[in-house]
């Protein structure tokens, strides 16, 4: 499995193994040599690359997801999992999402139990979603596959590096840093459990806050 997965999915095949093992072999001692684990580092397009995203979407059917991740820091799966319910005047209530599994697209409940949350709709995201087709429940209308390879030609035709849709709820958390919310309302707003989580994804954010910490004790100080 080691040389087509990744090392977070073999230590986690590895411990379901040692688990069931424990439960039904209990004698029976794994000395498994695991492959070392890699450091995740979160893709972050630049403020110039991400206007031309913006102006690249404009108009077309990618423009809604686009902005939702990057104005809002939703996931794709939250994204595609919104229905017409979830719209709340100017609230949007992330209480589901849509993920593929084995027999196609799955609707669940948010990754996490701090998942479910609501957030302030801006007024231009608010207008875009009232334009779109109200043919069924789902306001999103892409899958997950054409959302990613829709997002990879735009970049590609703007000219621009490699992203991963994904790397847009990463410019969310930065510029939220930048803007000074604490770590703790920036997790909140993106789902997550815990502050250890989003410190765990953006360790960037963490040197930021430190720097800047040290550097305000240091005036107050002199």
């Amino acid at each position: 499995m080691a040389k087509d997965l990744s090392p977070k999915t073999i230590r986690n095949a590895h411990g379901l193994l040692s688990a069931a093992l424990a439960e039904y072999h209990p004698t029976m001692i794994l000395r498994t040599t695991l492959p070392q684990k890699k450091k995740y580092e979160a893709g972050i397009p630049s403020a110039e690359d991400i206007a031309k995203i913006v102006e690249a979407a404009k108009g077309t059917p990618s423009e809604l997801p686009i902005l939702l991740a990057v104005w809002l820091g939703l996931r794709a799966s939250e994204i595609r999992g919104i229905t017409w319910d979830c719209i709340q005047g100017d609230m949007l209530h992330i209480k589901q999402a849509i993920v593929d599994g084995e027999d196609g697209p799955e609707l669940k409940g948010t990754k996490t139990y701090s998942g479910d949350r609501r957030i302030r709709m801006p007024e231009y995201i608010k207008s875009l979603i009232e334009t779109q087709s109200h043919t069924d429940d789902h306001v999103i209308h892409l899958s997950g596959q054409a959302m990613y390879k829709r997002f990879s030609r735009l970049c590609e035709s703007a000219g621009l590096p490699h992203y991963r849709f994904h790397d847009l709820r990463h410019t969310f958390a930065t510029v939220a840093s930048a803007q000074g919310a604490p770590l703790f309302d920036i997790g909140k707003a993106l789902g997550h459990s815990t502050p250890a989580t989003t410190g765990k994804i953006y360790t960037h954010l963490l040197d930021q806050n430190h720097t800047a910490t040290l550097d305000r004790v240091a005036n107050a100080l002199k």
